[in-house]
């Protein structure tokens, strides 16, 4: 029997890519003479970039355990180490959570001396109100802070603090609506026969911070009602200012933190303060 014929493998197919051309006149110089002529030449192929790893998603930041531990850590996490390590080793605090709780402060925080938030002032700001958080969506995301004035920030008066660490109980909600319309000097007087405090403008910028990661927004000071909650725009009744009583919020539409003042006279419909109770250490 004859042998049997070998199949032929069926021919690979050549895939012909078209190089683009362009004609191109050209000067050349030959005996001593120019001469122009057309050459053809090819078009440098488009190559597209390699594409970008998406962004991770982000993530709510919650951070758990005792006042002390919390506060270490928010810190640590934030780039505030002078901060984390003017904090006491421990804490007695249980008599302030048991009052704290009671009159519905359920947040406890610990904070080094106000020496030390003061000097440590710029850092604060660019590391709470500027650093990007990876608990925010783009649109939640820090711009460039407006400040009034960051030397009378820093040289302004405290109110209320002791000279070294002490601890500060605040509501997770809003301030209180009877706190809104009404001028410094008489919330001032409101909180004192409370036997309550209000905020500095230092406490603030860590609350801001604190309180945006957990919910990714900003009703916390935000100028306008949003996300379903009122305004917080807030006074910061305990650090004094000689321009005024100072005053701060989440602009929004700029999207950055404002601090500033206003006149002692001045009241708004969407501003308020929020209560506080402090324990020295």
């Amino acid at each position: 029997m004859p042998a049997a014929k070998k199949k032929k493998a069926p021919a690979k197919k050549v895939v012909k890519v078209k190089v683009p051309t362009r004609r191109v006149s050209v000067t050349r110089r030959t005996s001593g003479k120019e001469k122009k002529v057309d050459v053809v030449v090819q078009t440098k192929l488009a190559v597209a970039p390699p594409p970008k790893p998406a962004a991770p998603p982000a993530r709510p930041i919650k951070l758990e355990g005792a006042p002390l531990e919390v506060s270490r850590r928010f810190y640590e996490t934030h780039g505030l180490n002078a901060l984390a390590q003017a904090l006491p080793p421990v804490v007695m605090i249980d008599e302030l959570v048991s009052r704290a709780r009671a009159d519905g402060f359920h947040r406890v925080l610990v904070f080094p001396p106000p020496k030390v938030q003061k000097a440590n002032a710029e850092v604060m700001i660019v590391q709470l109100l500027r650093a990007p958080s990876p608990a925010l969506e783009a649109s939640q995301q820090y711009g460039m802070p407006w400040l009034f004035d960051l030397r009378e920030i820093v040289a302004g008066d405290v109110r209320g603090r002791p000279d070294g660490p002490y601890a500060l109980a605040i509501a997770d909600g809003a301030f209180p609506d009877d706190t809104r319309d009404r001028k410094s000097p008489q919330l001032e007087q409101r909180f004192q026969a409370l036997s309550q405090c209000s905020l500095t403008v230092f406490e603030y910028m860590v609350l801001q911070r604190l309180f945006a990661e957990e919910r990714q927004d900003h009703r916390f000071d935000q100028l306008d009602d949003a996300h379903g909650f009122p305004s917080g725009w807030q006074w910061l009744l305990d650090s004094k200012s000689t321009r005024g009583a100072m005053h701060a919020g989440w602009n929004a539409q700029k999207r950055r933190v404002e601090i500033g003042t206003s006149p002692m006279a001045y009241f708004h419909a969407k501003r308020g303060a929020h209560p506080t109770l402090v324990k020295a250490l």
